[in-house]
């Protein structure tokens, strides 16, 4: 029986004998911070692509110049979206795993 119900059963009463917890592996452990870190990192390259953007503007470059310079930052902004996304990911895993 899962910890969790054993607690849950103890808290309505019914006395059970639970199994004792098991330590958890150092990589379970270590998938949290390492998921915040990593999530964190993702929303600073955001960041970066919004202050970019928000720079580009204020240029007053011509169209081609801003297309051209919008294009490289799509790149840049899906890869951010995609390490926060990974980041997110490794939380939900590590919070799931624990």
């Amino acid at each position: 029986m899962a910890l969790s119900a054993c607690k849950a059963l103890a808290c309505a009463g019914l006395w059970i004998k639970c199994p004792k917890a098991e330590k958890e592996p150092a990589m379970i452990a270590i998938l949290v911070p390492l998921g915040i870190v990593i999530t964190l990192a993702g929303l600073a390259l955001l960041g970066y692509c919004i202050v970019s953007v928000l720079r580009a503007r204020r240029a007053g470059l011509s169209d081609a110049d801003m297309k051209a310079r919008l294009q490289k930052l799509v790149a840049v902004n899906l890869g951010a979206l995609a390490v926060a996304g990974i980041g997110l990911m490794c939380v939900v895993t590590g919070l799931l795993l624990t």
